[in-house]
């Protein structure tokens, strides 16, 4: 397969070095390229040097100057109305008694509770963080120093009570019904995996989905009566679901783990499969982690912690939390993404500071969230932490594809968009489309956010804008009409990306209302500036902030990322 057959997913140009991957992504390092090496590889991204000695130098930082200013300052105008919302929410909660906003005692000020997400891991931080550190103890408690005191242990042992204190955590959080269920779903996805047929194993996927679907199991397998073990029981289930079609995908493929030849070989694939399943700090929330990429950095002559890289990733974990929940006294995107009345009466830089900050506050959240797992990830010796980048520096909604949820992206690339470019058409000598199987992907998006109607219209919009991205930046050379080009479609990605942070099609709709059918022709003009500017100069920027990104990964992801 070509590298441009790969490309269409990501909607990147084959002139666009900025966003290529390196060559040996998709095999299997030989014998002579040890995997997940700890030195760089050279970074796929040209010098910045080209950049400052460019003529359009000051055009690029004029662009980016502009952009800057506009969503700084919508940012202003939205806190301007959150002051003026305050009111209005606070006799809100007095009449209907519904939380959103609370007061912080004998300070005057009041605190966002609109993001139920956030609210939910806030409450469950203490167990989580408790089981965490738990496991951390266990492992190297019987694999360190410890184990010395009682001679040598057997190495598989030491796996088993690994795996033993994994599903214990596991027990606590989700209840003996829910581990029995991702057990049984485990189970399913091993024995169609060892057919080696990936068609089967979507097979079982689209079943499984289709039937919790019709048949809500999980209600069924709640242990607590809390909003949050329902959520926490599902959110579980989708990882699982992830990491198990991952596994039975890479066991077709190339696998790295036990060749199954005998009954003893059959059951070590299976603990192995199990130690992937209940890894507990990736068993929550993610970042996805592939079946190969696990068993080679899970090996048990893997490398020590890296406590440089775990620091760091500490640091950003912490200052996301503090960010999140200081500027949630001040600002209220999510209480006021609820409210059609305001938001039919804001004015369009607030409406647009509104959902800038809300897509700040997301970015944030998933920091905070994937950070912290990921933490815990290095701790227990998997140097895996992909921290979602920042919304605001994102020109190109195909990045943000790329580098938001990483491990959901990675995932959806080696098992669904390039097998289905690979697969024939049944009967035929005619290959499946690339753009059907980036359609295959979103569709696995539209269900992956539960199928509702604003989800459908993000991800279909989505879809649709990312192929004239391929289209603009592989046709059009000129940078200035790229940029002018580019600039309705990151309008139309952007509008659809509010109806999801929105979590309505109200929020979308009454943005795109706002600049496209209520708005004089001056001012449609105006915004249509400023997203030009967002496009030309934000190839500026990502040719600074892409090699630092893609430089991290290379150090401490997998060959596969």
């Amino acid at each position: 397969m070509t590298h441009s057959e790969m490309s269409d997913f990501i909607a990147e140009s084959p002139n666009d070095a900025a966003i290529r991957f390196p060559s040996h992504e998709y095999s299997i390092p030989s014998k002579t390229q040890p995997a997940y090496a700890d030195s760089p590889s050279p970074c796929p991204c040209p010098s910045t040097a080209k950049w400052r000695k460019s003529p359009m130098m000051e055009e690029y930082l004029l662009c980016m100057g502009i952009w800057s200013w506009a969503l700084l300052y919508s940012a202003y105008c939205f806190y301007q109305t959150s002051q003026r919302l305050l009111p209005r929410y606070l006799d809100y909660s007095d009449v209907h008694r519904v939380d959103w906003l609370s007061d912080l005692e004998g300070i005057d000020l009041h605190r966002d509770h609109g993001d139920t997400e956030w609210t939910f891991w806030k409450i469950s931080i203490v167990k989580v963080f408790t089981l965490q550190s738990l496991r951390v103890a266990v492992r190297h408690g019987v694999a360190g120093r410890w184990s010395s005191t009682f001679g040598t242990v057997n190495p598989a042992i030491n796996r088993l009570i690994v795996l033993a204190a994994d599903m214990a955590c596991c027990w606590c959080l989700i209840g003996l019904p829910g581990l029995l269920y991702h057990l049984l779903l485990t189970g399913l996805f091993f024995v169609v995996g060892l057919s080696k047929r990936k068609i089967l194993v979507w097979a079982l996927a689209f079943f499984i989905e289709l039937g919790r679907y019709f048949v809500p199991v999980e209600q069924y397998l709640i242990v607590g009566d809390g909003i949050f073990d329902r959520y926490l029981l599902g959110m579980t289930t989708y990882y699982l679901l992830l990491r198990s079609i991952s596994f039975a995908c890479d066991y077709s493929d190339q696998p790295l783990g036990t060749t199954v030849g005998t009954e003893e070989q059959l059951l070590e694939q299976f603990v192995l499969v199990l130690e992937y399943q209940f890894f507990l700090p990736l068993y929550f929330l993610g970042p996805h982690l592939d079946y190969n990429a696990f068993c080679l950095k899970n090996a048990p002559s893997g490398r020590a912690i890296d406590w440089r890289f775990a620091v760091r990733i500490g640091v950003s974990v912490v200052a996301a939390v503090l960010m999140v929940e200081f500027f949630s006294l001040f600002l209220y995107p999510f209480s006021a993404r609820y409210d059609r009345e305001m938001l039919e009466r804001m004015s369009l830089w607030s409406l647009a500071g509104c959902g800038y900050v809300l897509g700040q506050f997301f970015q944030l959240k998933y920091i905070a969230l994937f950070g912290m797992f990921g933490f815990f990830s290095i701790l227990n010796g998997i140097n895996w932490s992909p921290l979602p980048v920042c919304v605001a520096w994102v020109h190109r909604y195909s990045l943000m594809w790329q580098h938001f949820d990483h491990g959901l992206y990675v995932f959806l690339k080696r098992n669904l968009h390039i097998p289905l470019i690979r697969t024939r058409i049944p009967f035929t000598h005619i290959s499946i489309s690339p753009v059907l199987s980036s359609f295959a992907c979103y569709a696995f998006v539209f269900n992956w956010h539960a199928r509702h109607n604003h989800i459908a219209i993000w991800v279909g919009t989505n879809w649709i804008t990312l192929l004239l991205e391929k289209i603009i930046y592989s046709k059009v050379q000129d940078e200035r009409l790229r940029a002018l080009l580019n600039a309705p479609v990151l309008i139309a990605s952007m509008v659809s990306n509010m109806c999801f942070l929105g979590d309505s099609t109200n929020f979308g709709w009454q943005l795109l209302k706002r600049i496209l059918l209520g708005n004089t022709l001056i001012n449609v003009l105006g915004v249509l500036i400023f997203f030009y500017s967002a496009s030309f100069g934000g190839a500026l920027l990502q040719q600074w902030k892409y090699p630092k990104v893609q430089r991290a990964r290379n150090i401490h992801h997998s060959v596969f990322c």
